[in-house]
């Protein structure tokens, strides 16, 4: 059994405090499981590094509780899809943040722009929409699970593993069909999406932000309108904010401070 680690965060306190008491057994419950489940696996002798691969393991749940949703959702991504081809309604639409043609056609768009992208780049067409359409399920899982607990924490998603899940499922050579090692190299450099969990948190902030505007009586699309001017702002003054300081200290040392 690993160590067990306590931190003391207040914040937490209140978060619990209005986390459903389903989602706060479930926490302990499955943490003490895991580690039930190395020691058994010591009594049999199953000597693996990692065992019993919790990162792995959550990896997985995260696909399948992502699959599960849009499942569960089908009939009303089918009313949105047909409501924005002009052949039927969509209840409630004009409540929603954006209409259902600039949701579905626009996310369109914006997916074939990534995916055209990564094959530019030199990665397999089919590869990059998997990878794509595999890490929008994660963000879709990680801003339900920060919807229903409100956790704070990034850490909610094992960031590295999620990019290493497919080669573990079905290994390296698999994703050289049809591109060889280029798509490899493509997938490495876009690991900066995953990194840090910022895409994923993404999802988390607008989930948050339609909640503030249903709180403060707005109507959402008041607050995409909002996010998105704060988008270009916070944009300029980052691009303007990095490049000038590194180009006058030095990334190199910079990073090296922090």
């Amino acid at each position: 059994m690993s160590g067990m680690q306590i931190w003391y965060r207040p914040e937490l306190v209140g978060f619990g405090y209005l986390v459903s008491l389903e989602i706060l057994f479930s926490t302990w419950v499955f943490y003490l499981l895991e580690n039930g489940a190395a020691v058994f696996g010591a009594v049999l002798g199953y000597d693996r590094a990692g065992f019993p691969f919790v990162m792995e393991q959550g990896m997985g749940a995260y696909v399948a509780t992502g699959l599960f949703l849009l499942w569960m959702a089908r009939r009303q991504l089918v009313a949105m899809c047909k409501r924005a081809l002009g052949r039927g309604a969509y209840e409630g639409e004009g409540e929603e943040p954006l209409t259902c043609r600039i949701v579905v056609f626009g996310g369109l768009a914006g997916f074939a722009f990534l995916v055209l992208f990564a094959r530019a780049a030199g990665m397999n067409g089919w590869a990059a929409i998997g990878f794509f359409a595999y890490l929008l399920l994660f963000a879709l899982v990680y801003g339900r699970i920060r919807a229903e607990t409100g956790t704070p924490s990034v850490w909610a998603l094992s960031h590295s593993n999620g990019m290493s899940l497919p080669f573990y499922t079905f290994g390296s050579d698999f994703f050289k069909f049809g591109g060889g090692t280029r798509t490899l190299s493509v997938w490495t450099n876009f690991f900066f999406l995953v990194h840090g969990g910022f895409f994923n948190q993404c999802t988390a902030y607008g989930i948050e932000s339609f909640k503030l505007a249903d709180e403060m009586r707005l109507h959402r699309r008041q607050m995409v309108y909002t996010a998105l001017l704060a988008l270009v702002i916070g944009l300029l003054l980052a691009y303007w904010m990095f490049l000038t300081t590194y180009y006058k200290y030095g990334a190199n040392v910079l990073l090296c401070r922090i």
